[in-house]
């Protein structure tokens, strides 16, 4: 290339790996002008993880041999320890449905807070965090939050959380991941604290799954008597501060029973 057009011109190209230092390369070797780029983050795991590429390479027909023309000029096979290379085993399901849970019937009478989100989404999951006597137990999507977080670090400090989470893409409003919370909960509660990633096929931190595509649950039972039950995580873009709401927050239903 030259001034970023590309010529008819012969050239040596070097791929630099991305930890290499400068490099001191002649400019032309025999009259043909050398050229040197960074490696791309697949071609540098190429050349770092050779069992791994082959095995990603197996599923991606995009990073089979030949896909780099620069670096396979005749589109040759792998190393032979590099082809032999099995696809990733694919992780096991779990079979369940509902009725393996024997769920016993409950009848009396209910007061209900209904209200929507975000405008009272916060106010109303923070009143019902405060209540919290002895345990708080958590089934939620996402939880990436830092003023719900340190509600929760705030309220529960003396009392025994436990909590179920999915362990989605970052939303754009997330003030950390799910494991950073998951991490400052455990710091902060200790053993009163438990966790565990909800059994999502896409998850890389669970052997099985449950769940093909998602944990979309939102819900919390405090005190093994009231309920907190929503459309909408516990995200900033579901349950903004109020200082927050006009430039990120989501319009959602969200439902209490107590």
């Amino acid at each position: 290339m030259e001034n970023d057009w590309l010529t008819k011109d012969p050239a040596i190209v070097v791929i630099a790996s991305q930890t290499a230092g400068d490099l001191t390369l002649p400019a032309q070797v025999d009259g043909v002008k050398v050229e040197v780029r960074r490696a791309t983050d697949v071609e540098q795991l190429r050349h770092e993880d050779p069992q791994r590429y082959a095995k990603l390479a197996s599923t991606h027909r995009e990073l089979a041999p030949g896909a780099f023309p620069e670096v396979d000029p005749a589109a040759t096979p792998a190393a032979p320890a590099v082809a032999a290379a099995q696809p990733l085993a694919a992780k096991p399901s779990i079979p369940y449905s509902v009725s393996d849970v024997p769920l016993a019937p409950v009848s009396g009478t209910f007061g209900f807070t209904c209200h929507a989100s975000p405008d009272a989404g916060w106010p109303t999951l923070r009143a019902f965090l405060a209540a919290t006597e002895k345990t708080l137990t958590v089934g939620m999507y996402d939880f990436t939050s830092k003023h719900i977080l340190d509600e929760v670090e705030k309220d529960l400090l003396t009392k025994t959380l436990a909590i179920t989470l999915d362990n989605p893409a970052k939303n754009p409003t997330a003030d950390q991941t799910d494991s950073d919370t998951v991490a400052a909960l455990g710091d902060t509660l200790g053993d009163s604290f438990s966790s565990a990633w909800a059994l999502v096929r896409s998850n890389k931190a669970v052997p099985r799954w449950i769940f093909p595509t998602a944990y979309h649950i939102k819900v919390a039972v405090r005190d093994g008597k009231s309920v907190w039950l929503s459309s909408g995580n516990w995200n900033n873009s579901n349950q903004p501060a109020a200082q927050r709401m006009a430039s990120i927050g989501d319009r959602r239903e969200a439902r209490r029973a107590g």
